[in-house]
């Protein structure tokens, strides 16, 4: 991209793989590339400002079973919060972040498609921008948040109200723009296998 927008990009790193089996699927490879890696190189072009949010046994595990080297090519933050789900995630992501609005990508979603985070980008005024389904399915780890929610996403955590829903659903007191996901399919703008999330090695 000859202009980069003002955005950052943060992969999420979190979860047991509790479905996965006995490996972290956070260390399993796709064509001789971790999905953490995958993502980056896709979204780089996006920004000058692209890290991986990362829970605490995620680093644990990633230190131990990932080389130095590797790891030195990223930029990588702690969650604020232990053990408090992916909204603790995309709160220590906004925290982290350099620029006003954080695309938020889950580290397996390795199939997303960049023109997802283009269409999303298409809606500045608003302070979350989430892809839907018509079935009414949200992609809260597909999103672009703004960095404004910082204060509303804390209370929620601190009320132990851990739900991402939670933030966006029930007239919520911010802007938000919904993508229909199934629209942009049809009229092949991304590709029908875009948020495929990788939960087992059957999903491989």
């Amino acid at each position: 991209m000859s202009s980069k927008p003002a955005i950052s990009v943060a992969i999420l790193c979190g979860g047991r793989s509790s479905r996965f089996g006995t490996e972290c699927k956070i260390l399993h490879k796709i064509d001789d590339k971790y999905m953490f890696q995958i993502l980056f190189e896709k979204f780089q072009e996006f920004t000058t400002d692209i890290f991986l949010q990362l829970s605490t046994e995620i680093q644990d595990v990633l230190t131990q079973n990932i080389d130095r080297e590797i790891l030195s090519n990223y930029q990588t933050y702690l969650d604020i919060y232990d053990n408090k789900g992916p909204l603790s995630g995309i709160y220590s992501a906004l925290t982290h972040a350099k620029k006003p609005n954080v695309f938020i990508i889950a580290a397996d979603l390795p199939c997303t498609d960049t023109a997802i985070l283009q269409e999303l980008l298409k809606y500045p005024d608003h302070q979350l921008i989430i892809p839907r389904w018509g079935s009414g399915y949200y992609e809260p780890l597909c999103a672009v948040y703004s960095r404004e929610l910082l204060g509303l996403i804390k209370s929620q955590i601190d009320d132990d109200k851990l739900s991402i829903h939670e933030l966006f659903e029930n007239d919520p007191p911010f802007k938000v723009k919904y993508i229909n996901i199934d629209e942009l399919i049809n009229k092949e703008i991304i590709n029908e296998n875009c948020f495929k999330n990788i939960n087992t090695i059957r999903d491989l």
